[in-house]
């Protein structure tokens, strides 16, 4: 892999227009948790099916992470450029 010099910082980076993944890597990554969950347990292979289930809940617990912090930062912002009030509107909650 040819790699390229960032002129911001100090790490290497690697040049576009080399693949960094092949068709069938490609293929691997479009199928969604669902289906591949649904692939191992057509194939008999149970293990390698609740791993791929543990794999999706763990990324939809971090991904509910991110928004509970993302929405509490918006919120502490909003309440520190325009004020409770504003916030108390947004929310409905009384």
């Amino acid at each position: 892999m040819v790699l390229s010099q960032n002129p911001y910082c100090d790490t290497e980076i690697p040049v576009m227009g080399e693949r960094l993944f092949n068709d069938a890597e490609l293929a691997g990554l479009a199928l969604s948790g669902s289906e591949r969950v649904a692939a191992a347990l057509k194939s008999g292979n149970t293990s390698e099916a609740q791993g791929v289930f543990d794999h999706v809940v763990d990324l939809y617990r971090q991904f509910h992470d991110i928004y509970h912090g993302w929405t509490a930062s918006l919120f502490a912002f909003l309440n520190e450029t325009y004020g409770h009030e504003v916030c108390k509107a947004l929310t409905h909650i009384e």
